[in-house]
């Protein structure tokens, strides 16, 4: 696995994160993409609210459907799919997500990896955690720095910044809405530096055939057709800020 992971290693809270954040660098190919939540609730579990909300009938089948679906994602991408065994939130029972077991889990993944792609932390607790993690790890290997990505769809609750756009809507500043976001987190956003990417028509269809494996996500996330069809926008850009550690 060492061999494998001495390029580029995207962390993924949950099982399509990477893909509807970073999907402009996983178009490149060749990353490693290590999902935190991706164990398996046990036969007897109850359905999570996510499950409920998205039509689950199993817990555990639900998750299972879903790795098949992360299988096939990553072999569309040419990425390196990693899985690790915690829990969703859903199936935690209310307890958080261990930052250290989780930096130890990381341990060696990170520090063969040249590049370490993490979560901003924006609008999900298990986000923030595993960016905690992550950046316990790579501290830990010497790396000076590190991508953070803003969290789709958690970052869009008001749309993509001006800052993103080149548009200002009256009455609306999102640039100070994630700003805001981000301090709740911990971080300081002066401190990052930020990557806009445009997709081109070619990388906006690669990202939709990308997030197409994700089938049982996309209407919850509010990324299906219909909401496509409404606002476009929503898989025309993506954001990340470079982190020193």
């Amino acid at each position: 696995m060492n061999d494998a992971v001495r390029g580029v290693l995207i962390v993924s809270p949950h099982l399509d994160d990477a893909a509807l954040s970073a999907s402009h660098r996983l178009r490149a190919g060749g990353a490693v993409v290590v999902t935190v939540c991706a164990g398996l609730p046990s036969s007897d579990a109850p359905l999570g609210w996510w499950d409920r909300l998205s039509g689950a009938s199993s817990a555990r089948g639900r998750q299972q459907e879903r790795i098949a679906e992360d299988v096939a994602a990553m072999r569309f991408a040419r990425a390196t799919g990693v899985r690790l065994e915690h829990l969703d939130g859903q199936h935690r029972n209310g307890a958080a997500l261990d930052v250290d077991a989780v930096a130890a889990d990381l341990h060696m993944l990170i520090s063969a990896a040249s590049e370490v792609w993490l979560p901003a932390g924006i609008g999900h607790d298990d986000h923030q955690a595993t960016r905690e993690a992550g950046m316990l790890a790579a501290r830990r290997h010497r790396h000076t720095a590190a991508v953070l990505y803003a969290d789709v769809p958690h970052a869009l609750t008001y749309g993509w910044p001006s800052s993103v756009t080149g548009e200002r809507v009256e009455h609306l500043d999102v640039d100070a809405w994630l700003d805001h976001e981000l301090q709740q987190t911990g971080l300081d956003p002066a401190r990052l530096t930020a990557q806009v990417v445009h997709l081109d028509a070619a990388g906006r269809e690669f990202k939709e055939k990308l997030l197409a494996h994700y089938a049982t996500q996309l209407t919850v996330l509010r990324l299906d057709d219909r909401s496509l069809a409404r606002d476009p926008s929503l898989l025309a850009h993506e954001l990340a800020g470079r982190w020193e550690l």
